[in-house]
């Protein structure tokens, strides 16, 4: 069975125009009743209970598991991006740190270099100072406590993100199962409308677990410009070392561009940890997957754009790609309505080193010693390309 997510809410009500047509029950594809029955006896749904239903006991005793797959999936990617934000520490922080080191040693060379020929020497001056920035930012995880704690708040912030979410999914699984559709905000093509407080409350719950994931950044964009800040070192000491500019390109950066795990985190521009109104944007939309709220929309390099993240297994988009939550309307759902629980570990896949012990010791000096072999070409065709992708 596929389980369409479709972000909705419950107006408990009951009102004379009762049928079964509910267009939700086909957006999740959910077996319906030919005409209402009374509800009573619902082992699930308040809003069912109090009125009728057009789900069978056999249906709604589904819920619990398509919330529990749901909440399954969220996790086993949560916890691939623990263990991945770990070995990025264990296998960047330091490295990049001594390899900007190395190249400060260059520092006079680089002035001389922009004084000679502002065309090579601009962009590897401002990469430089990006590189020196970077390094900066990094200092935040040479201390193992204050790491830790940064790592098991953002953990604890998604847990109170995630939760909130699959409440308003576990409310939207009793919505389609409501013969009072039509009066509570669903629209014939399965869009809902929601009162202003739908995304205040989103807001209230994802918001600070996005400024807390914010913070590593610093760590995939370690990863993803090590190439660039390498080959730069190894260029600028070249010209040191012979009074000449290389013949070498330096190599393209690391970009993760097919796996959810490895994107880096995007907090919108006009957020804050209290208020992001972009999420009720991406909420509210039929392409919304709730695995962007673990992963999110990676910034990639440095200034590069957001990634659009593939699908993960049974959590789809709408079938029809249309909007299933409209973003004014009067429906506000209490979230302990479905009497569904929705459980989020705080530490999916027990990261409790948070060091990242497990990642490869070898796994630098093999990104090392693999770019080295590709330093071939020309480095000024690339020169304007540079620049643009790190600003």
């Amino acid at each position: 069975m596929k389980y369409t997510l479709a972000i909705a809410l419950v107006l408990v009500a009951l009102t004379s125009a009762q049928n079964c047509n509910n267009p939700l029950l086909d957006v999740f594809n959910l077996e319906g009743l030919a005409n209402p029955v009374s509800g009573a006896g619902a082992p699930v749904c308040g809003n069912l209970q109090n009125g009728q239903t057009c789900c069978s006991n056999t249906t709604l005793l589904t819920f619990q598991g398509l919330i529990d797959a749901m909440t399954k999936e969220l996790q086993q990617l949560a916890g691939s991006r623990d263990i991945y934000i770990a070995q990025l520490r264990t296998n960047y922080t330091d490295a990049y740190q001594d390899q900007v080191s190395d190249l400060t040693d260059y520092d006079g060379d680089i002035n001389d270099i922009q004084d000679a020929n502002a065309a090579v020497g601009d962009p590897i001056k401002t990469q430089y100072e990006s590189f020196k920035q970077l390094s900066s930012e990094l200092d935040s995880f040479d201390d193992s406590d204050n790491y830790k704690n940064d790592f098991i708040d953002m953990q604890n912030k998604r847990v109170t993100c995630l939760t909130t979410l699959l409440q308003y999914q576990a409310e939207i699984l009793c919505l389609a199962c409501d013969p009072n559709w039509e009066d509570n905000g669903v629209a014939a093509d399965g869009t809902v409308t929601a009162d202003a407080a739908v995304c205040t409350n989103i807001q209230d719950a994802c918001a600070p677990f996005s400024a807390a994931m914010d913070k590593f950044n610093p760590l995939y964009q370690a990863m993803q410009t090590f190439n660039r800040l390498v080959g730069m070192t190894d260029w600028v000491k070249f010209y040191h070392d012979n009074d000449v500019f290389p013949n070498a390109t330096l190599s393209d950066d690391v970009f993760s561009s097919t796996n959810a795990t490895e994107r880096t985190n995007t907090f919108p521009s006009n957020c804050t940890e209290d208020s992001c109104v972009w999420q009720c944007g991406a909420l509210f939309s039929g392409s919304f997957e709730l695995n962007q709220t673990v992963a999110a929309n990676g910034a990639g390099i440095i200034g590069q754009g957001d990634f659009v993240l593939p699908d993960i297994g049974v959590i789809e988009t709408t079938p029809s790609g249309t909007r299933r939550l409209q973003e004014t309307g009067t429906w506000s759902p209490d979230l302990t309505n479905s009497q569904i629980t929705v459980t989020v570990a705080s530490d999916p896949a027990a990261v409790t080193n948070l060091d990242g012990s497990d990642a490869s010791d070898a796994d630098i000096n093999d990104h090392l010693d693999g770019f080295r072999t590709t330093i071939i070409g020309a480095f000024l065709v690339l020169l304007p390309i540079l620049s643009a992708i790190l600003f």
